[in-house]
């Protein structure tokens, strides 16, 4: 009932501006000259913009390149792989720590998004800032997953952590952190989640380190111990070979091993989301 109250108040005005209309034909032309025809109305057609938007989105969708790839993070449209670290096979020993469905391929980190880490500085070693620093970088490196260490937190929250939370590395002791009861040095692992049928991937995780190592040389021993925790943060899990920084026992290497990177490389080549 409102809308056609409204047509006819606009057909009331529509024919009060053709009388004025007559009226000002009439005086000029005399009565009985033709009429002009009613003004027209161009009309503005919205299909040629909506063609161009819907080409630019299928450019975008198809080369994603066109894109920066920080506005690509954001409007969640990333293909290209930040590192494509080279994979040498049948050097050494590596396992993962889950693998997909049904599959032997590993569960990673998306190798197409960076990956947020923050510490908590409380009770941690001397000189740990390095030391973190070398694990990431190291760990970025033979994995091409892109860790980026943002900045400290006093966040503790080590057992409950998802999607949004960054990865959290810390110290704690056996109070705190049951598992770390014993001669357990530290721990690492990482939340998966289903990003799409059949795919899952790591979205964050922990490293938790014991702040009761004792110091070596250089930190050379604790900082294998936190290498081996960011292996396991990424998805790499124990080996039985001591030539590997993975072997359950540690204290064999100071460093990742040729079976140690093969594994890390092939958790840099899982499929992007």
């Amino acid at each position: 009932m409102v809308f056609s109250g409204y047509r006819r108040r606009r057909r009331a005005r529509q024919l009060a501006r053709r009388l004025v209309e007559l009226d000002q034909w009439d005086a000029q032309h005399g009565l009985g000259a033709p009429l002009p025809p009613p003004p027209t109305r161009r009309r503005t057609s919205v299909l040629p913009a909506l063609v161009i938007v819907l080409v630019l989105a299928a450019a975008v969708v198809l080369h994603p390149t066109l894109l920066p790839h920080s506005w690509r993070e954001t409007v969640g449209v990333v293909t290209d792989r930040l590192a494509v670290p080279e994979v040498v096979t049948g050097q050494g020993s590596y396992a993962f720590l889950a693998t997909q469905p049904g599959s032997e391929a590993p569960v990673g980190y998306d190798p197409c998004r960076s990956v947020e880490v923050v510490v908590n500085p409380s009770g941690a070693w001397e000189g740990h800032e390095e030391m973190v620093a070398a694990a990431v970088e190291r760990t970025r490196q033979a994995s091409g997953i892109d860790l980026r260490l943002t900045g400290t937190t006093d966040d503790r929250e080590h057992e409950r952590r998802g999607p949004g939370d960054p990865v959290l590395v810390m110290w704690a002791d056996e109070d705190e952190v049951a598992e770390l009861a014993g001669d357990v040095a530290g721990l690492g692992g990482s939340t998966a989640v289903e990003v799409q049928p059949g795919l899952r991937h790591y979205v964050t995780g922990i490293v938790v380190l014991d702040t009761d190592v004792p110091g070596t040389a250089g930190g050379r021993g604790r900082q294998a111990v936190m290498d081996h925790e960011f292996g396991h943060l990424v998805g790499l899990g124990h080996v039985d070979d001591p030539g590997e920084l993975m072997h359950h026992a540690g204290g064999h290497r100071l460093g990742y091993g040729p079976g140690d990177r093969e594994g890390l490389a092939r958790l840099g080549a899982v499929p992007c989301r």
